[in-house]
């Protein structure tokens, strides 16, 4: 009956939200068996499909959807996202565009489409669709309703009391702190709200202000700005990027503990494999520690910089002492600064670390999926964003082991 299929369908995305990704397309299918024509089914499906890397099918699925709806916006928008990942960018834009064309209050094609653009390198259109995000329901938890105005660049703010709040992750707080000092240039007493780990942090930055932990009592302020609204403020461009590092600094005393703890240099790299499986891209951006191992047979002093540890990658450290672990002297980011300040290199893929890495200006290798990010552009093995870090992308989706290959070419030659 087809309210079978709605079962089957309701379950499929409880299922999909949990990451059980198999057991939501086995659900979706059951669905889609008792009600061949469900265009929602098939659109979910498709988003399922899309998060197992399986584009194609996910592409298959959304054509399906859409022959059934062709008004289906969200279909159009999540279509958009699997092209993107393909690489099929103009494709992507179209999809975007016609899901705002049919709904131009679609809070996710915008979102979606701010970043392709920014991904591309178009960054003042970008930047400005960027600031959908805190309509943008995953997001909205990041933008509680605030007593003052928010300020955006419009009103002079000399002699006023700006609050600048941290948003998302440590990595993003980490990329756009550069701007502080711009804001101070244009006259503001700056109070920065940021997670409590990375306050010792973002206090070495050159710039007067007061730096508050999230959770603390907020000094009075006059206005408010999100710190990745930023790059929308000052109409960064490629070329514009504050770019010049390091802009934050590791603490003396705790690089002397260090150099003391890990005695006679010799070449020293630190590893950073995986961040938080809260992340929605998770299952894209962090790999197993297993599919580092082919590196570890190099004449390299190797360290974890690994705050926390997955079951399997905690089996194969015991199995491989020669990766040195800190993670209980790692009880915030100063503490990790003053150990990368301690190594010759650092190799991560997309998390926290490698931000950190970037803005001591420290040389840091960062391994991307085929799909990167938005903020690592696309095609280019440098970044505006860091002037020390070299990128490593995979050529087809899944690939860490080409791009592994590639760094221990790299490094056999040190």
């Amino acid at each position: 009956m087809p309210s079978h299929a709605e079962a089957h369908f309701n379950r499929g995305n409880a299922l999909k939200d949990l990451k059980r990704l198999d057991e939501a397309l086995a659900s979706y299918d059951r669905a889609l068996a008792l009600k061949p024509d469900f265009a929602e089914a098939h659109g979910n499906r498709g988003n399922a499909l899309r998060e197992t890397q399986r584009l194609d099918e996910a592409l298959a699925s959304y054509d399906r959807a859409l022959a059934l709806k062709p008004d289906f916006a969200e279909a159009h928008s999540n279509r958009g996202n699997a092209l993107r990942e393909t690489q099929r960018l103009n494709e992507a834009l179209a999809s975007y565009d016609q899901a705002l064309a049919l709904k131009p209050d679609h809070v996710e094609a915008y979102w979606n489409k701010s970043l392709l653009l920014i991904l591309m390198g178009q960054y003042l259109e970008g930047w400005e669709l960027f600031e959908w995000r805190f309509k943008y329901d995953p997001l909205k938890h990041n933008y509680p309703p605030f007593p003052k105005p928010p300020w955006r660049g419009q009103a002079d703010i000399r002699g006023r009391k700006l609050l600048i709040h941290g948003e998302q992750g440590y990595g993003d707080v980490i990329q756009f702190c550069r701007y502080l000092p711009q804001v101070r240039a244009l006259g503001a007493d700056i109070i920065l709200e940021v997670q409590q780990p990375l306050v010792p942090l973002v206090s070495t930055l050159n710039c007067p202000m007061t730096v508050v932990a999230k959770g603390d009592v907020l000094p009075e302020v006059d206005a408010y700005c999100p710190i990745m609204s930023l790059p929308y403020v000052f109409k960064t461009t490629v070329g514009t990027i504050p770019a010049e590092v390091p802009y934050l600094f590791s603490d003396k005393e705790k690089v002397k503990v260090w150099q003391e703890k890990l005695g006679p240099a010799r070449l020293r790299v630190g590893l950073t494999w995986s961040g938080s499986r809260d992340h929605k891209n998770d299952l894209n951006r962090s790999i197993w520690l297993k599919e580092l191992l082919p590196l570890t047979d190099l004449p390299i002093e190797w360290h974890s910089l690994q705050k926390e540890y997955r079951q399997p990658d905690l089996e194969i450290l015991e199995a491989h002492p020669e990766i040195r672990q800190h993670q209980d002297d790692l009880t915030d980011f100063s503490d990790a600064a003053a150990l990368i300040e301690c190594l010759d290199l650092v190799i991560s893929v997309d998390t926290s670390t490698a931000h950190l890495a970037g803005a001591l200006g420290k040389p840091v290798w960062i391994l991307l999926p085929h799909a990167p990010d938005y903020r690592w552009m696309l095609d280019r093995e440098d970044s505006p964003w860091y002037p020390s870090a070299r990128l490593f992308r995979q050529s087809k989706a899944g690939d860490w082991a080409g791009v592994i290959q590639r760094v221990r070419g790299i490094l056999g030659t040190f």
